[in-house]
């Protein structure tokens, strides 16, 4: 058979009643995504009144991200900055998906700031830690105020960091390092978090799952490690974290996903 038709290992059964992993991965090495590919053009959103635009940050690694801005923004008042990570067991998804596009524009419609959706390289094309890599280079570029929605619409002293599921994890690492800013707030939704035991909100959820849960880390550790023979140890996935600098602030986070 044609490696680049033939799968290597198949996720897209890989469903219970507490995660989908829509993808398989080919024996190339390639990944087929089977949900969130969809592209939603950036503009204005005529419901909303929010306008978003897309940037690209680093051609050379195609880090990209997607602003988003509220109706009627004044100069004379700042707007708090929100830099979201999308999730998606860092092999999904994107910012320009409908899921994320909508989602976002609804926080900015809703609470009134200026958001920056990172678009940061998935696995496993681009194994861990690029995904921490780009993300960190995202913060960076928001900081450096080089884009002109940023300049006039954003303040600097109320910045907020937030993301669901692996963009949960992302934000909880990058709010860890020393960035150089002062991060007001930091907003997980079921962040994800892995280890080589299972750390579950429900245990009802592992139960019904059966072996397929008890499978789930090494599988998908093939996805973000693939030269990986167990569960992922690699300390930016698991809890608690090791980062690169200590950090100034503590913070009690636990995980609520397993994987």
């Amino acid at each position: 058979m044609d490696a680049n038709t033939e799968i290597l290992h198949d996720f897209a059964p890989l469903q219970s009643v507490w995660i989908y992993m829509l993808f398989n991965i080919l024996k190339n090495g390639s990944i087929q995504r089977l949900v969130g590919t969809e592209f939603v053009p950036a503009g204005q959103d005529t419901t909303t009144g929010v306008t978003s635009k897309d940037v690209t940050i680093d051609p050379n690694c195609k880090l990209s991200v997607r602003l988003f801005l509220p109706p009627n923004p004044s100069k004379a008042e700042k707007l708090p900055i929100l830099i979201y990570f999308h999730g998606g067991g860092f092999v999904l998804e994107s910012p320009f998906s409908p899921v994320y596009h909508a989602y976002v524009g609804s926080l900015v419609s809703n609470c009134n700031v200026l958001a920056v959706s990172v678009n940061y390289r998935l696995a496993p094309e681009h194994c861990v830690p690029a995904v921490y890599d780009d993300s960190l280079a995202a913060i960076q570029w928001v900081l450096s105020c080089k884009d002109d929605w940023l300049a006039k619409f954003g303040d600097f002293n109320r910045i907020f960091m937030a993301g669901d599921s692996a963009g949960g994890n992302i934000a909880h690492n990058m709010a860890l390092c020393e960035i150089g800013a002062k991060i007001e707030g930091l907003i997980l939704f079921h962040p994800w978090f892995g280890g080589s035991k299972p750390k579950v909100t429900d245990e009802g959820h592992m139960k019904s799952s059966g072996a397929l849960a008890q499978s789930l880390p090494l599988r998908l550790s093939l996805a973000l490690l693939p030269n990986a023979t167990s569960a992922p140890r690699t300390p930016l996935l698991s809890y608690p974290l090791r980062l690169l600098k200590p950090c100034p602030r503590s913070f009690s986070l636990r995980p609520t996903l397993y994987f």
